[in-house]
């Protein structure tokens, strides 16, 4: 075979192969992009929590009042095989603030929801209320209760069965971003005996809203 065919060959297949990128980005684009549910969009997922200042800078004076903070959240498979069962888990922490806290146990009984927002103001992707949240990590049980010292913290999370097919509502969008603000954001709600309002914390701060939402 000439030289020149063999150039003409590998050009052909080059410009297939471009063809067949571009078609997978196109649908994975538009499956991402399809996460959005339609209608207005509740305020739990256009008004995320401020961070208190300390989240910011470590050398901030943390809030005397009680606070809450949303920490590391992904889907696992329950399957052997990768099966389309699976759950979606989020981890919180309770800080104390300036003052002891002495909260119940268990912690928070059914006094914990969960809402995960799609991103750029897209809604709700799901949600889940009246949990009782499972602690991780904190101060020992003594006589029904955990007394969490000042500046102190308990770290505890949620769970929640979620489907494979429904899991892929956690991409980006766009596909494979590295921003932040291309991800869904997780919002928690704890009732906590004791407390006379509700905490709420976001894992994405004020980077995260987007201007010009419709009121819910």
């Amino acid at each position: 075979m000439r030289p020149r065919s063999w150039a003409l060959i590998a050009v052909l297949v080059a410009v297939l192969l471009s063809l067949a990128y571009v078609s997978r980005e196109r649908e994975a684009r538009g499956a991402s992009t399809a996460q959005a549910p339609a209608g207005p969009v509740p305020r739990v997922c256009r008004e995320y929590p401020e961070l208190p200042d300390s989240m910011r800078a470590p050398t901030a004076v943390p809030p005397a009042e009680p606070w809450l903070s949303v920490g590391g959240h992904g889907w696992t498979s329950d399957g052997p095989n990768g099966g389309d069962k699976g759950h979606f888990t989020a981890y919180g922490t309770l800080h104390a603030g300036a003052h002891p806290l002495v909260v119940d146990e268990p912690f928070a009984p059914s006094g914990v929801e969960l809402t995960v927002c799609a991103p750029h103001g897209g809604g709700v992707l799901f949600a889940r209320g009246e949990m009782t949240p499972r602690v991780e990590h904190g101060p020992r049980v003594k006589g029904g209760e955990r007394r969490i010292g000042a500046g102190g913290m308990l770290h505890f999370s949620v769970r929640m069965s979620l489907p494979s097919r429904e899991a892929e509502k956690l991409d980006s969008v766009p596909p494979l971003s590295n921003d932040e603000r291309d991800y869904p954001v997780v919002v928690l709600e704890a009732r906590v005996p004791g407390l006379k309002e509700p905490l709420r914390a976001a894992s994405c701060d004020a980077v995260c809203r987007d201007s010009g939402l419709e009121e819910a």
